[in-house]
């Protein structure tokens, strides 16, 4: 089991993820007070680091994301995820 805490410093908006038993849940507006790890950063840095145009590892040695706890289980829970291509046909003749 993965929980890892979101805290958008901007926004004010908190979520808890968790990846157990291949399920990923959330829950907005918690934090879990067990959680393995805890990310504070604004919605506009995880926007750049979606789209490829930073990364993590680059945004948190300035202090634009701050970690709390083992933020490699970020890295672990990522490793499950798959990678598609974007340019994919949605509808094939």
């Amino acid at each position: 089991m993965i929980v890892i805490n979101w805290d958008f410093t901007d926004t004010g908006k908190k979520y808890s993820i968790t990846l157990e038993n291949s399920a990923l849940t959330y829950l907005p507006n918690s934090q879990a007070p067990a959680a393995d790890a805890t990310f504070a950063l604004t919605r506009a840095t995880l926007d750049d680091v979606i789209m490829g145009k930073t990364t993590f590892r680059k945004e948190i040695a300035p202090g634009k994301i701050k970690v709390q706890g083992d933020g490699k289980k970020l890295g672990e829970l990522m490793g499950f995820m798959d990678d598609f291509k974007g340019d994919f046909n949605i509808v094939t003749p």
